[in-house]
């Protein structure tokens, strides 16, 4: 099996065990989000009001968990299928609308480059979380890269 297959299959196993859990992962990866970001509360209309703390926020609850079942597909969303593909052929698997609309929304957000590096650690240690005893730097280099390639195609979109 070489490395692409390898990291294809260990994101694949991996965001089967956090399947079950995404309501309370999806937060806790906006949460770590909010946590390095404070500033990025005023991003989202339902922070702006500062009246919740962020992890018992329905509304953060409810679009949290929106982000992360964004696009599913039968039996993988499709960004992680994206990330599978990403690592087969280097093309996103995400239809260009859906990558247009992300970089969209990111743009009109304020999200900035260095943002994404915060997203990036934030889906890194919630994954870790998810998974336990069964991370290693193996998994990591597989969901580094995977969100890389798709924190690319969002970030070319926003300039477009």
């Amino acid at each position: 099996m070489d490395v692409r297959e390898k990291q294809k299959a260990l994101v694949i196993r991996t965001w089967d065990l956090m399947r079950p859990n995404l309501g309370n992962l999806s937060v806790r990866f906006f949460t770590a989000i909010l946590d390095d970001i404070p500033e990025a509360k005023d991003m989202f209309h339902f922070l702006k009001d500062g009246v919740d703390d962020p992890q018992n926020n329905h509304k953060l609850r409810t679009h949290a968990l929106a982000v992360f079942k964004l696009l599913l597909t039968n039996p993988l969303p499709q960004t992680c299928n994206s990330a599978v593909r990403l690592q087969e052929n280097g093309h996103l698997a995400l239809p260009d609308d859906a990558l247009k609309k992300l970089g969209l929304i990111h743009l009109d957000g304020g999200v900035k480059d260095s943002h994404f590096e915060v997203m990036r650690e934030a889906l890194l240690a919630t994954v870790r979380e998810a998974v336990g005893g069964q991370w290693s730097d193996e998994l990591s280099v597989a969901w580094a890269a995977a969100y890389d390639k798709l924190a690319y195609a969002i970030k070319m979109r926003m300039k477009e």
